[in-house]
């Protein structure tokens, strides 16, 4: 008996915030607060260019950005990049904040995004 080949399936990310990620890349200005839903856990923070991002996660590296930011604009399509990024688990435990030891960037597949709403989370005060 013939085995069946298995199609691949290619898991894409919602059209929207793809969208979205363009956009802010596009117009080279900071975005919206975002809360993505990834995996169980939810991480909030300021949205930010993919240029912004890599040349605060790589500052010694300015000339080597500048160069490769003209081939991989495709590839910034399949991110999103936040800035000032919380972790928010289930639970009563507070949020993760990054820490001045930490950086201060957050990057994710949005193929991993699970769902997202244009507003940042804060911890209720009692």
């Amino acid at each position: 008996m013939a085995r069946k080949k298995k199609k691949k399936v290619r898991i894409h990310a919602d059209w929207l915030i793809e969208t979205l990620v363009g956009v802010v890349n596009e117009s080279q200005e900071d975005g919206p607060s975002i809360t993505l839903a990834i995996g169980g856990m939810l991480v909030s923070g300021q949205m930010v260019t993919a240029e912004r991002y890599y040349r605060a996660v790589l500052p010694f590296a300015d000339k080597q950005i500048t160069d490769a930011m003209k081939e991989l604009r495709e590839e910034d399509s399949m991110y999103i990049h936040l800035q000032k990024a919380q972790f928010f688990f289930s639970g009563d435990a507070p949020p993760i904040p990054t820490t001045s030891e930490q950086p201060d960037f957050f990057r994710a597949k949005l193929s991993a995004v699970d769902g997202f709403m244009t507003a940042r989370l804060a911890v209720a005060k009692t």
